[in-house]
């Protein structure tokens, strides 16, 4: 019987990214088989000839759970969520008993059915391979128990002292790096409310139509009214120029990112309150900037009416690295801005599970320098072998 790597997908932008370990994979003798919740991505992998699984609904859920990250951020009903979650771990355990499987890569861990394909890999001692961006140019973060409070650093932050790193060459990258951040801070998730914004989650919406009739245990649910959820959003008209005094800074997350939803007991507007009382207990005034990527017109809402109930709190588009460096004291959820902000030297408050709270200096030399992959998640270039490799040691997989 054929090795065989399992993969579950739920977008294109996550098959474009497993797509890039094909030659990898061949050169190792391994067959990939894929799992997906999406009819979109089941077709587009069908139409290229890969062997791709969809999640059907089970007659019975078996399996049970209090809450789901689709329904916490309202992409489905703790129903459909519930669905979905049994649904992938019986199509996973009837796929696992089939073939001969060695590894399984989940592209977050957070969504229901990643759940129940992650549940039903540990019962079969199959090995689990998580990915996530490293929000560092040139870098991918994989993990064999999760990704962010899920991850094997968030239980084990002294993990990283086993790892090497160079501090000549790591002085000179963070030395770079602060320099282009400086002259440009460009995320590169952000993406603008265009006509393209509105015409893709039309055709998500098509396509919601089409996994209910074919009773597709979806993680993602849209209806037409979904439509009305962005816009482009003017946040410049409640921005002002900064006294000068010192502050505090506090880069907002994106109010459906996990880091929020899973890792704080609180939202945007407990993060905003949070952040407020701190600065006020050492007399200090409270700048926010709003996340590249959001785009909630009730999350605009909430801080134009924070910003002009407070008359300490300033929001501001400038540059984030400039915000750092100028800032008393910096304070976030579990944003990759709290790790920048200590490689600025900057005292640092974390409100919620982060594996970055207990980083020393040596830890993010370690972390950033050995631990991430010096593998460009956006680019489409083939993964190397040797990239494989180091992603199979780290995760625990031997062939």
């Amino acid at each position: 019987m054929n090795d065989n790597i399992l993969i579950h997908v739920i977008s294109k932008e996550e098959i474009d990214f497993y797509s890039r370990f094909k030659m990898a994979f061949q050169n190792k003798r391994l067959n990939t088989i894929y799992v997906t919740t999406s009819l979109f991505c089941y077709l587009l992998l069908k139409i290229r000839g890969d062997n791709v699984y969809i999640s059907k609904k089970v007659k019975k859920n078996v399996l049970n759970k209090t809450s789901f990250f689709n329904e916490l951020v309202g992409w489905t009903t703790f129903e459909q969520s519930l669905a979905s979650y049994n649904s992938m771990h019986f199509l996973t355990r009837k796929i696992i008993s089939d073939n001969n499987i060695i590894a399984a890569f989940i592209p977050s861990g957070r969504l229901a059915s990643h759940e129940g394909f992650v549940l039903a890999c540990r019962e079969n001692n199959i090995k689990t391979i998580f990915s996530g961006y490293g929000n560092f140019p040139n870098k991918t973060f994989f993990d064999s128990e999760g990704t962010d409070k899920a991850s094997s650093l968030f239980l084990n932050i002294s993990k990283l002292d086993s790892f090497n790193h160079d501090e000549k060459k790591f002085e000179s990258w963070k030395y770079s790096y602060i320099k282009q951040k400086m002259e440009s801070h460009v995320v590169k998730q952000a993406r603008k409310v265009t006509i393209n914004t509105y015409i893709s989650r039309f055709f998500r919406i098509l396509f919601c139509k089409f996994e209910s009739i074919f009773n597709i245990a979806s993680d993602i649910s849209r209806d037409f009214s979904s439509l009305t959820e962005f816009k482009s959003l003017d946040y410049q008209s409640i921005s002002s120029p900064i006294p000068n005094c010192e502050y505090y800074f506090l880069p907002l997350q994106y109010s459906n990112d996990a880091q929020l939803i899973l890792n704080y007991e609180g939202d945007i507007g407990t993060s905003l309150q949070d952040s407020l009382t701190l600065a006020r207990a050492e007399n200090k005034i409270l700048v926010i900037k709003p996340h590249p990527v959001e785009n909630s017109v009730a999350v605009y809402k909430l801080i134009t009416e924070f910003v002009k109930s407070n008359h300490d709190v300033y929001l501001s588009l400038d540059n984030t690295f400039h915000l750092i460096s100028e800032s008393n004291k910096v304070v976030t959820v579990n944003s990759t801005a709290g790790l920048e902000s200590k490689l600025l030297n900057k005292d640092v408050i974390f409100l919620g599970n982060s594996i970055y709270k207990n980083m020393t200096e040596e830890r993010i030399a370690k972390y950033i320098q050995s631990y991430l992959l010096d593998i460009e998640y956006f680019e489409l270039s083939s993964i190397s072998i040797e990239d494989l490799d180091k992603i199979f040691r780290i995760s625990g997989v031997e062939i």
